[in-house]
């Protein structure tokens, strides 16, 4: 009996490998690989100066009085995680409905009888 989890994370593989290979996102030249690198570095500078600059102590006030003071580069994180992560659970529902709905499906192919033959059509007609 074969292992469905491996299987789907084999599949899962395969498609985000064969999805890459085609957009071709990793460079394939050593002077592309350069300039991924250094628009990495670029990036990576660019979001720790931002944090630098906006260090301010913020408030935010929620319900029955509630305060919370953390840095503005904090709440920005954390509201942003937050988001992610919710966006991420929604998508987690509906891809996790679609593969029920497939091993259902599989399942239902594999419990049909095979096609009749040839000889079995002439008798029903």
């Amino acid at each position: 009996m074969r292992n469905h989890a491996a299987f789907f994370v084999c599949n899962y593989r395969f498609a985000v490998e064969s999805t890459f290979r085609n957009l071709s996102v990793l460079p394939e030249t050593p002077l592309l690989r350069y300039l991924f690198w250094l628009c990495q570095f670029l990036f990576f500078f660019a979001l720790l100066g931002f944090s630098l600059k906006n260090s301010d102590p913020v408030a935010v006030s929620f319900f029955l009085g509630y305060q919370w003071q953390a840095p503005l580069v904090l709440v920005l994180l954390v509201f942003f995680v937050s988001g992610v992560t919710l966006g991420v659970v929604a998508c987690l529902t509906y891809v996790l409905r679609l593969r029920r709905e497939l091993l259902l499906l599989r399942k239902t192919l594999r419990n049909k009888p095979a096609d009749p033959s040839p000889d079995q059509l002439d008798a029903v007609i």
